[in-house]
């Protein structure tokens, strides 16, 4: 699994350096101001600050315990108003890790699944908090090293015992990459396959088909905006290694691309968008003309602004959880 995540990261930075020795991005950092600051978490388990008007990147706080040579799925990381969840996956065993923003402590817990749960190794691969329930939502792949469909399992896990519970949801789905939820339903997403509804209520799974051809849409990086309305990029149209932003309408199940000729690259193909709902604005962590950075798409006004983030020292293959004040 470990393997197979490291293939999804894409490491790529370029400096810019004045005549006085300074790179341009501290330069423009010195001048400019932040309104506040957007929390990432990154595949070692560092809790960053990013500015979102410099792109400052500076340390927070960290998850104790996880194994210094752990490479964090990006998408079971999953957050609350208290708390910061994520999932290790070492060998045969996942292991929930909970980081109290309050109190800036970890503690952990070994996953059992259910019997009910069968493969390989199961590999918990999604997880989403549900704040109406209070409860985390999660997919389990059977065997997440094996090629071709991989038979998932939705489950819920208890906080006050770490319970996981299979109720007998299951479905066929190429990798789990990115999730949501609306209206108590809850999405897996894929770049290499269909997208999942899952209706908890009902105990039903079921494909998710979009627009008059009534066709798959691959994405990732998913944001719900309101009620029905979500963001996401998908494979820019004509480019091999490109991504552009896409709207998702789920009354009426269209979809409409987003200033189609941007194209950014993204460093991981895992994990969520990040909805700014003060802002009004979809923003991620992508690659624009071989600078990392923040893309900041603006739904009122239909435009996007690109903040450069100076990343040295600090492992970008990160997703943004949540803003905070400077």
């Amino acid at each position: 699994m470990k393997s197979i995540l490291k293939l999804l990261a894409l490491n790529c930075a370029i400096f810019f350096v004045s005549c006085s020795g300074e790179t341009s991005t501290e330069v423009n950092q010195n001048q400019i101001k932040d309104d506040f600051t957007y929390i990432t978490v990154n595949s070692t388990g560092k809790i960053n600050k990013i500015g979102n008007n410099t792109g400052a990147i500076s340390s927070y706080s960290e998850f104790n315990g996880v194994n210094p040579s752990s490479f964090l799925n990006l998408n079971t990381i999953s957050s609350n108003a208290n708390k910061i969840f994520l999932v290790e996956h070492l060998p045969p065993k996942d292991k929930l890790f909970v980081f109290d923003k309050n109190t800036n402590s970890t503690i952990s817990k070994e996953l059992i699944y259910p019997i009910a749960i069968t493969g390989t190794e199961p590999t918990l691969v999604s997880l989403q908090w549900n704040e109406l329930t209070n409860q985390l939502f999660a997919v389990i792949a059977s065997n997440p090293n094996l090629n071709g469909d991989d038979l998932c399992y939705f489950v819920t896990i208890n906080l006050v015992n770490f319970e996981v519970n299979y109720t007998g949801i299951s479905f066929n789905q190429k990798g789990s990459f990115s999730t949501f939820i609306n209206d108590n339903k809850f999405y897996s997403t894929s770049i290499n396959d269909q997208t999942i509804e899952i209706n908890p209520e009902n105990n039903t799974s079921k494909p998710l088909r979009f627009n008059s051809t009534n066709s798959s849409v691959l994405f990732t990086k998913a944001g719900m905006s309101s009620n029905n309305i979500l963001f996401g990029v998908k494979a820019a149209t004509g480019n091999v290694i490109g991504v552009s932003l896409v709207k998702f309408d789920l009354t009426s199940n269209i979809t409409t691309a987003i200033l189609p000729n941007e194209v950014y690259g993204i460093i991981n193909s895992s994990g969520k968008g990040f909805i700014d709902k003060t802002n009004n604005q979809y923003v991620n962590y992508v690659i624009k003309e071989k600078q990392t950075g923040l893309l900041k798409y603006n739904i009122s006004s239909n435009s996007t602004e690109f903040v450069a983030v100076n990343k040295s020292g600090i492992d970008n293959n990160m997703i943004i959880i949540e803003k905070a004040s400077n």
